[in-house]
């Protein structure tokens, strides 16, 4: 499957090219020609790199969702709705790996080609013909651009008493419940530290993110309730599944020897565990503690992240330098891992042009890590919370309904036919396409290699 013919053409040119023409349209990336719109677009999407640790790859490992660029269109990208066509043609380009297109790079290889077909096959033609063909055919007939409805950015008059509060006031509200700390024993030495989170009223949501953050409302935590001081540890999943491996990330550089970035050290965050997997562990705990171990809510996740700020993150604004906050995509992600230098070398650090938008990252800013790290490795918020941004995506229990949010509207009645919502963020997001609101969705029965959680005990 080639871009330029059969997404550019008929996708690009019907749905995009209105605000990325190259005339900086709000700062929207160039798709003014094929190959600039290729090189803005792929980075947005996951697919593995030329090795990876499995032969088989297990289902959903590389679906279409998993991209930011899917999951950015699914929330309604200023207001850009594709077809029915539009999406087979995105998520068949996807999940052929997102090819480039359907030829050789250059004329040598070209002419090679058919020679060696005459050669061996007597065959007296050019298989290039097919894939000239079909450009020329997509070019004749692409389609006019469409333009959305114009987006208008949410606003609103909310205000709540009392909200926003500083982060010494989030301290007092917890120390006024005496008891902050429990330790669960999950056997075999493998403990869990929860914290616990008062009640409390605050503004949900952000006019200021994605389209599905909005409306804002007023939520009223009516409970204290304990949560994860971090997310669940591989290390604490084994106790409840033994076989359950979270594996390696992708490398995308040549090193025939090791299968990936691992992922799987007992203090990293579990991963790839799906929803109804996750839930399964809390009914787990649950038995073996006799408590009421759940997922958290989405609002109760957003209260926790919060610890009063209605800033971006519990740090600050997107602006902020992370580092010392949150494992999210740094300038470490422009470099690579190869093994192709010196012959046995393994692991020598390379980096990609410093124009390449490939790997997606912030330039702005370093932090301590490359990819997943081990668990509260950051500063905690106001309430002793690791990585509720960052390190890994968290499962919610909450459905993928839209806003305003409402904790009776069945959203959190745990049916098995939604898609289901996961908060925070991960190692592969930039401060711009994250935050304390941020909303993923995936299926309920989805395996996602950024996504994990962590529980509550409700009182």
């Amino acid at each position: 499957m080639a871009f330029d013919s059969e997404v550019y053409e008929p996708v690009v040119k019907k749905f995009c090219i209105g605000c990325h023409d190259g005339s900086d349209h709000h700062g929207a990336p160039s798709f003014a020609d094929a190959k600039k719109a290729y090189d803005n677009i792929h980075p947005f999407v996951n697919r593995p790199g030329p090795e990876t640790d499995q032969e088989m790859l297990p289902p959903y490992e590389f679906h279409a969702s998993s991209s930011e660029l899917v999951q950015t269109l699914e929330r309604g990208h200023y207001n850009v709705v594709l077809d029915d066509e539009a999406w087979d043609r995105l998520s068949c380009w996807i999940d052929m790996n997102a090819p480039w297109r359907g030829k050789w790079q250059n004329e040598p290889q070209e002419k090679r080609r058919i020679e060696l077909l005459k050669l061996y096959a007597n065959i007296d033609d050019n298989p290039e013909n097919e894939y000239d063909n079909a450009l020329a055919s997509a070019q004749r007939n692409a389609p006019e651009f469409i333009q959305p409805e114009p987006y208008v950015k949410p606003t609103d008059t909310l205000t709540l008493q009392n909200w926003p509060f500083s982060a010494e006031h989030a301290a007092a509200k917890q120390r006024q419940l005496g008891t902050t700390e429990r330790i669960l024993d999950l056997g075999n030495d493998v403990t869990m530290k929860l914290r616990r989170i008062p009640a409390g009223e605050f503004i949900m949501g952000n006019n200021d993110g994605y389209p599905d953050e909005a409306p804002r409302t007023v939520v009223r935590i009516e409970k204290p309730f304990w949560i994860g001081e971090t997310e669940v540890t591989n290390a604490q999943y084994e106790a409840f599944d033994p076989v359950h491996d979270s594996r390696y990330h992708s490398e995308h550089g040549k090193d025939h020897v090791t299968p990936g970035y691992i992922a799987n050290h007992p203090e990293q965050p579990v991963s790839r565990v799906s929803w109804i997997e996750a839930n399964k562990f809390c009914d787990w705990l649950a038995g073996k503690t006799r408590l009421n171990v759940k997922l958290p809510t989405e609002a109760q996740w957003e209260w926790a992240a919060r610890s009063g700020s209605a800033d971006r993150f519990y740090y600050g604004g997107w602006d902020v330098d992370f580092s010392k906050y949150a494992n999210l995509a740094d300038a470490s992600r422009r470099f690579l891992y190869s093994a192709w230098e010196n012959g046995a070398t393994i692991h020598v650090r390379n980096p990609y042009p410093e124009d390449s938008v490939f790997p997606l990252r912030d330039n702005r800013f370093v932090d301590n890590h490359f990819v997943v790290d081990y668990v509260a490795q950051c500063l905690p918020n106001a309430w002793g919370l690791y990585d509720m941004i960052g390190n890994n995506a968290e499962w919610t229990r909450s459905d993928a309904k839209p806003y305003p949010y409402r904790d009776n509207d069945g959203r959190n009645d745990g049916s098995l036919d939604v898609k289901k919502i996961a908060r925070g963020g991960s190692w592969i997001d930039r401060p711009k396409a994250t935050g304390s609101s941020t909303r993923y969705h995936y299926e309920p029965y989805q395996k996602v290699y950024v996504v994990g959680f962590r529980v509550i005990i409700e009182e």
